[in-house]
């Protein structure tokens, strides 16, 4: 049967990664990412169309989306990602067409579109409540057609949660640290979209043309508006994964569109996206026990970053997993858990970094008072997210039974 890979859940994506891994294989898998990556640009274009014709424009307002260091990637990983942008994207698309055009073909596909969205990851209900928001205030579509098309919305976003065979809705993975702490990541997350360079772009054609703007179509405006707050509220919550506010980029180059931004900024702006996929900007770096340190310099792209973590995260799998069971075995244990947990009598192995979890000001220190009913053993191994936080990136090596040390605490003693 099918189970959730993380959290609530992806069942509209589950359905189909599950047998496509256990049956073709990894590969084949990410064959299916970029292929949903792909239609995501094809979307994105159809989109910029709506409301922009001149081709250079439209060419460069499609390329900053394709350059995207998370477009990027989202094309070659297993995860959600492509899916979710492209129902998401296309959601969008139909609203477009519907208020040019409100045929009800145009609303029912919207809402498909949207309700699929969802049911790839729940996160995009924020995209449909703004899209709903947008609908009533300002097209006021009859009643025939909201229930049918609440009724499409529904089958499509909830029914794929079927393939389960038990519903479990938490929001325990909401880390208890200080909302100051979350805002500060959440802020650098949100640039760090974009890149540090595209930033910059975007606030020097801002200061040079705040006097040019021309006023947007208020109902899109609205829509992004919208849908930006509810996507930084939510990210501030968990400011973990960027792909979390990947939504903000295409609706960021759809909103320069509306207020006419000029060919030759729209270039400038595709070029400082792309930098970052060759070389990165950091202004942090990780210490041994996981504090951060302000350290500005430059690290490797993204690109080069991700092809480093993904061959560790096959190391993982394929080494280091018999190398902590065998620790595990020399500590008399039969198993051993792979996080900081508030779980007593069992053996955590963890990378020396993930030690800053266990303080007192971390997690509301729930770590911290349980670690003393628990062992520890530590093993050097770079854990941060180097180019997502603006932190520099460290290389990794192969490690030994004689790398993995036991940790004292000393509130423990």
């Amino acid at each position: 049967g099918y189970t959730p890979s993380r959290s609530w859940g992806f069942p509209a994506y589950e359905v189909f990664i599950y047998p496509i891994i256990h049956y073709l294989g990894i590969e084949a898998a990410k064959f299916y990412s970029l292929a949903f990556s792909l239609g995501s640009v094809v979307v994105f274009y159809l989109i910029l169309f709506q409301i922009e014709r001149d081709g250079g424009k439209l060419f460069f307002g499609t390329l900053s989306f394709v350059v995207l260091p998370v477009t990027i990637v989202a094309g070659n990983t297993v995860l959600e990602t492509g899916q979710g942008i492209f129902f998401a994207l296309s959601g969008i698309l139909f609203y477009l067409r519907y208020r040019s055009k409100p045929a009800p073909l145009n609303f029912y596909l919207m809402a498909i579109g949207l309700g699929f969205a969802v049911s790839t990851r729940p996160d995009y209900v924020l995209l449909s409540a703004a899209v709903a928001y947008v609908v009533l205030m300002y097209n006021r579509p009859g009643s025939k057609l909201l229930l049918i098309g609440l009724l499409l919305w529904s089958i499509s976003a909830l029914l794929p949660y079927a393939i389960y065979e038990g519903l479990y809705f938490s929001a325990d993975v909401v880390p208890p640290d200080s909302y100051l702490r979350r805002f500060i990541r959440g802020a650098l997350g949100i640039v760090n979209l974009y890149g540090i360079f595209a930033v910059g772009i975007l606030l020097l054609w801002g200061v040079v043309n705040y006097r040019r703007y021309t006023g947007p179509d208020k109902p899109v405006a609205v829509l992004i508006g919208i849908t930006s707050l509810l996507f930084i509220l939510r990210f501030v919550m968990l400011p973990d994964e960027l792909e979390y506010i990947y939504i903000l980029a295409p609706l960021l180059v759809i909103l320069l569109l509306l207020v006419r931004i000029s060919r030759k900024y729209l270039i400038l702006l595709t070029i400082s996206l792309f930098i970052p996929n060759l070389v990165q900007v950091h202004f942090f770096e990780r210490t041994e026990t996981g504090d951060v340190k302000v350290t500005a310099g430059v690290s490797p792209g993204v690109i080069a970053q991700e092809k480093n973590k993904r061959l560790l995260n096959e190391y993982r799998v394929d080494r280091l997993r018999i190398l902590k069971q065998q620790v595990a075995e020399n500590y008399g244990f039969s198993g051993y858990v792979g996080e900081p947990t508030v779980k007593d009598g069992v053996l955590v192995i963890i990378p020396r970094e993930s030690l800053r979890y266990y303080r007192q000001d971390r997690w509301s220190g729930v770590f911290y008072n349980a670690v003393c009913k628990q062992k520890v053993i530590v093993y050097p191994m770079p854990e941060n997210r180097a180019w997502r936080q603006f932190i520099k990136f460290e290389d990794w090596e192969k490690i030994q039974l004689a790398d993995f040390q036991k940790v004292s605490f000393r509130h423990c003693n």
